[in-house]
């Protein structure tokens, strides 16, 4: 399966809030393979409303809502080439949605990507070998059950998970609610069971980034399950953003008019050879 140089985006598009089973996702809501899985430059710019799936598992992701990419691994481990996202992003949403559906859009600025369990900025729910190259998401994610983060909402033993290149600079919506998990970069990781959540992280970051925002405070953990320390993550504020800073000027076409024309961080998705970024952003 190979999905490449998609694009999709509106002001006040919507996708989701109809009832029934399985993930849902802005561009993908379930893909299962064993083989191939390539995501290579694609965004998705809208709203994503998937409260109303019913699924005991979830998953709600700006690119790929539930993502199985469970296969059989030898002793030398997967092919990481063989299952990749690059070059991709989901821009962020600052003003409410102003269409007929969902309340909670409706009712939560900053908020573009909601459901019921797990619930991420590029992948809501996933499991297997997965790599994520260069790409980021700006949207704001949340969940109403349990397990939202910033680029995935929860993943499911992630040994060959890998994270390189790649920054969230949206807002995470948090509940109070004790059993409540969400984190930074990955709200939850399961088990092999998907039953338990795992209190260290086996998969891996490389020079990864998030903007912090105050509304984290000093309780969101970079995954949402785990205490510990995580590396590979740095942390950037709204006015040090050195490694996330574009290295080119990004025309920016965002649906807040009172953003400017140009976007200030990394881009690495193109549009016709052209770089583009379509959103908003938190400035």
């Amino acid at each position: 399966i190979e999905i490449q140089n998609v694009s999709f985006y509106g002001k006040n598009a919507l996708i989701g809030s109809i009832s029934g089973n399985g993930g849902a996702g802005g561009l993908v809501g379930f893909l299962k393979t064993s083989g191939i899985m390539k995501i290579e430059n694609s965004m998705f710019s809208a709203y994503l409303d998937g409260t109303k799936k019913i699924d005991p598992i979830g998953g709600v992701g700006g690119l790929v809502g539930k993502l199985d990419l469970t296969r059989q691994i030898g002793e030398t481990g997967p092919n990481m080439d063989d299952v990749t996202i690059q070059n991709c992003y989901v821009a962020g949403h600052n003003l409410p949605y102003v269409g007929d559906s969902d309340a909670i859009l409706k009712s939560t600025e900053g908020i573009s990507i909601v459901g019921n369990k797990y619930v991420g900025g590029l992948i809501g729910f996933g499991k297997g070998p997965l790599q994520i190259k260069n790409s980021f998401s700006m949207a704001g994610t949340y969940a109403t059950e349990i397990g939202n983060g910033g680029l995935i909402g929860g993943y499911q033993t992630p040994d060959y998970l890998l994270v390189q290149d790649s920054y969230f600079g949206g807002t995470i919506k948090k509940k109070s609610e004790p059993n409540y998990c969400a984190g930074i970069m990955i709200g939850r990781i399961l088990s092999s069971d998907g039953q338990n959540p795992l209190s260290e992280f086996n998969g891996e970051f490389r020079r990864c980034s998030y903007i912090y925002r105050e509304s984290f405070g000093t309780s969101l953990n970079l995954v949402g399950s785990v205490n510990g320390e995580i590396s590979g993550v740095t942390m950037c504020t709204a006015t040090q953003t050195d490694t996330i800073k574009a290295d080119q000027m990004i025309v920016a076409e965002p649906y807040d008019d009172s953003l400017p024309k140009i976007y200030p961080y990394k881009v690495w998705t193109t549009e016709s050879g052209k770089t583009i970024y379509r959103g908003d952003w938190i400035q």
